[in-house]
């Protein structure tokens, strides 16, 4: 479950203090008394996309410097390995990859906010370059960037790894989350429970993060479910600049 400080930072679209409890309880329009409770298991449910760069672990083991990973990575493309195993991984952690760029460089994922807690993660600078290095066999074999954010991090469920995908996503503060036009807002039902058979609490049905790839509508690729991933990836993006990469691919 989200911390307090956490589920404040994402209802408030801030990652520094102060942050009252009054500002989580005006985002919810439960019945009174406010529960904390309720609302962390309200925010745990919402469904979040979230677009992020994807590249092999491998960059790390063939780079010397955390510099040349940086220089390699416009121009590096994911393996379908690698691809197929994020797939698996976010299945098991509750999430799903709902989305392909037809690059492959770019995908989208979609889960409610306790996936993405679920997700251990690791910030790779000069300063943890050593340690990153060492701990390449830990990983779930992937480096992710949030998509318009500029920190590499590695993604894996080591307990080395100290901070959480969502951690990541409140962190570089990318601004205020966009609300998918999705159709009407649906209320979050906590199964909190309680003598008159439990509250609902009204929240957004969807928050994007991550900055939208051109020309994809996140709406569509909410419920496109399970896809094959193809032989290798189309030639149609070869100009990846992290801002507006993918474009229009799907998963094969």
């Amino acid at each position: 479950m989200l911390t307090a400080k956490q589920a404040l930072k994402l209802v408030t679209h801030s990652v520094t203090p102060p942050w009252r409890i009054s500002e989580l309880q005006s985002a919810f329009k439960g019945s009174s008394p406010f529960s904390l409770k309720l609302a962390l298991e309200g925010l745990d449910q919402q469904t979040c996309v979230l677009f992020v760069g994807v590249r092999d672990a491998s960059l790390v083991k063939s780079s010397a410097t955390f510099a040349e990973l940086q220089a390699k990575w416009n121009s590096s493309t994911p393996s379908r390995n690698t691809l197929v195993s994020l797939q698996n991984f976010l299945e098991n952690q509750g999430a799903s990859l709902n989305w392909l760029s037809s690059d492959w460089k770019t995908a989208a994922i979609v889960s409610p906010v306790s996936g993405l807690s679920d997700i251990r993660v690791s910030v790779l600078d000069p300063t943890s370059w050593g340690q990153a290095t060492n701990q390449a066999g830990q990983m779930v074999g992937l480096i992710g960037k949030i998509m318009g954010s500029n920190e590499l991090t590695w993604w894996g469920a080591a307990t080395q790894l100290l901070s959480t995908l969502v951690d990541e996503v409140l962190n570089n503060n990318l601004g205020s989350p966009t609300s998918g036009d999705t159709g009407s807002s649906a209320g979050g039902d906590t199964g909190g429970g309680s003598g008159s058979g439990g509250d609902v609490l009204q929240i957004p049905e969807v928050t994007i993060y991550g900055q939208v790839p051109q020309g994809v509508d996140p709406s569509t690729i909410l419920n496109v479910g399970t896809f094959t991933i193809s032989a290798g990836p189309s030639d149609d993006d070869d100009d990846d600049d992290d801002d507006g990469d993918g474009g229009g691919g799907g998963g094969g």
